[in-house]
């Protein structure tokens, strides 16, 4: 018997996905991942606004933070984008990177200056901005593209639900180390505990999907060239999202506004539940929207129900210009926000599923994530440093203007196409 002629990378391709049969053990592995991984980042976001007290800083280190990772993401995930047709097998690629994160986060814990809140947070995020494109393509490889909509929107809910239960954790272990109280001492550990589900997380993604090698031929052409395949469409649909993106900032300062003059007790040095159990709430919102939204657009279409969220983000944004951090207000934003985000996320993915061609994915997924890391930077450094100099109002205020403008931009565009697997 003779040898196979197939290059290293080269296998023969599977059979499509099943249509009938979306739920497969590669959605069902990435949903789990992503919850997982959900749980151990959120569980460190939800304390990130008091341990940014706590080393005496403020909105503008918090914005700053917030912005430099998500920058130094961006990177990482276009460089992912243009090499994942190289990285192989690209699931044991992204199990290890939610290593990297893991290990980021839970270094939160032995921090006490500034410049090192920094360096964490923004290795955190180098590992986090590569794994994005390569799971993504990873789901969208298996699903059948009728099914985009509930694949996405299972990963996000997974993903979302995460962040609902990380708070959770998080508040139990503050208030199980601390007898009672929130305390420093319990801040910390919450960060050390966060490594264990983002362990789970990668042998999740490492060991339980299923790689399908479908795109190994697009290697061979340059990124440019890979950027010039790509639907004119999809380019016009990325300003859109780029633009509403630069004025859709980290919802931690969400939390930093709740929490107010209320934040630290002086006379005690403890901090108040009620923000961190809001963040929670906002966190079920988001998963509920992230999986009906996902699920809806399979059959109605998708512009509309992405139009719907950013309009809701809109409306958050304005609230928290025009409000104070009294609870009906706070229960309004988080709701509003809850159902943005959820929309949003879910929706995005399945958009690009939809102009993206097999061998396009990881690239397609990579300046999809970029355009999103870059909109996160702009927005949560630019509300961070105008809440810092100017007040809360002036800067989510201009936040809302250019959300707005964004779901304008995507309410003008036509319906994108959907491509056959």
């Amino acid at each position: 018997m003779g040898g196979s002629n197939l290059h290293p990378l080269e296998h023969p391709e599977p059979p499509p996905p099943d249509e009938k049969r979306w739920l497969n053990r590669t959605v069902l592995s990435i949903g789990l991942a992503s919850l997982c991984g959900d749980i151990s980042y959120e569980m460190a976001t939800v304390c990130l606004p008091v341990l940014v007290t706590m080393i005496g800083a403020g909105p503008a280190l918090l914005g700053l933070v917030e912005g430099t990772a998500d920058l130094l993401s961006s990177g990482a995930k276009l460089t992912s984008g243009m090499m994942g047709d190289r990285l192989r097998p690209r699931k044991v690629w992204g199990g290890a990177m939610y290593l990297v994160t893991g290990l980021a986060t839970t270094a939160f814990g032995f921090i006490y200056r500034p410049v090192g809140l920094v360096v964490a947070k923004s290795l955190g995020w180098l590992g986090k901005g590569w794994r994005s494109p390569l799971k993504d393509a990873l789901l969208a490889d298996d699903t059948h593209p009728r099914n985009y909509g509930k694949a996405y929107g299972f990963e996000r809910m997974g993903d979302t639900i995460g962040a609902v239960l990380g708070p959770f954790l998080a508040i139990a272990i503050v208030l199980i180390v601390g007898r009672g109280v929130v305390s420093e001492v319990g801040v910390r550990h919450v960060f050390y505990y966060s490594l264990i589900p983002a362990i789970l997380a990668a042998l999740l993604l490492a060991f339980g999907a299923r790689e399908r090698y479908l795109t190994t031929h697009a290697a061979k052409a340059s990124p440019f060239q890979r950027w010039a395949e790509l639907a004119p469409g999809f380019k016009r649909w990325l300003i859109a999202v780029g633009v509403f993106g630069a004025g859709d900032f980290s919802k931690t300062l969400l939390i930093l506004w709740a929490l107010g003059k209320t934040m630290l007790i002086e006379s005690t040095g403890q901090f108040s539940l009620l923000p961190l159990m809001m963040y929670a709430g906002y966190n079920v919102v988001g998963a509920i929207f992230a999986y009906v939204t996902g699920a809806l657009s399979d059959k109605l279409g998708r512009k509309w129900l992405l139009v719907g969220g950013y309009a809701c983000g809109v409306a958050a944004a304005a609230m928290l210009a025009l409000l104070p951090p009294v609870l009906p207000a706070m229960i309004a934003v988080f709701f509003l926000a809850g159902a943005s985000v959820g929309t949003e996320e879910a929706l995005e993915k399945a958009t690009g599923a939809d102009y993206l061609a097999a061998h396009q994915r990881t690239i397609g997924f990579g300046i999809l994530a970029t355009v999103n890391g870059v909109g996160d930077f702009v927005s949560s450094a630019l509300v961070g440093i105008l809440w810092a100099t100017v007040g809360p109002a002036p800067a989510f205020g201009l936040a809302a203007v250019i959300c707005l403008a964004g779901t304008i931009l995507l309410a003008t565009q036509p319906s994108p196409p959907r491509v056959e697997a």
